[in-house]
């Protein structure tokens, strides 16, 4: 059970933290991330807040996780609907970029951007605007 709750607090930190970089930094951190309006930034700020409750909500549950099981296994079938909703968006606007291209396309924003790459769960690009004295445009190789 502690490799469990060690897990639990593991993946709610990485969560938390995923979700912190979204709202303080906006869609640049999403791997892929392209231009969006304003309505969408503010939709995907705001969406950042909620996974930053369910990030802390794994670590909250891991303190005591035969009294929390239920909360436990509600926060895991909203992943999984969360898997399910990705099937959906692959199904209605087509696949995801693969893993490689978002690789590159990361490496290249963390040299515009001077960013740094942050969590465990997946690489996130923090970009600093101005940094160096560079603009942060141009074309991906």
């Amino acid at each position: 059970m502690r490799v469990f709750q060690v897990w639990l607090r593991v993946f709610g930190v990485a969560v938390v933290g995923i979700a912190l970089a979204h709202l303080l930094f906006g869609q640049s951190t999403y791997i892929g991330g392209g231009e969006v309006n304003a309505t969408m930034e503010s939709d995907l700020r705001f969406y950042s807040v909620l996974f930053a409750a369910y990030g802390a909500a794994f670590v909250w549950a891991a303190a005591d996780i035969v009294g929390r099981a239920r909360v436990i296994d509600a926060l895991g079938l909203l992943f999984f609907l969360g898997g399910l909703a990705r099937i959906l968006a692959w199904a209605v606007a087509g696949a995801p970029r693969p893993l490689g291209r978002a690789r590159r396309n990361m490496s290249a924003a963390r040299h515009r951007h001077r960013g740094v790459v942050v969590g465990p769960v997946g690489a996130i690009v923090v970009p600093v605007s101005g940094a160096a004295g560079l603009s942060g445009t141009g074309s991906l190789p």
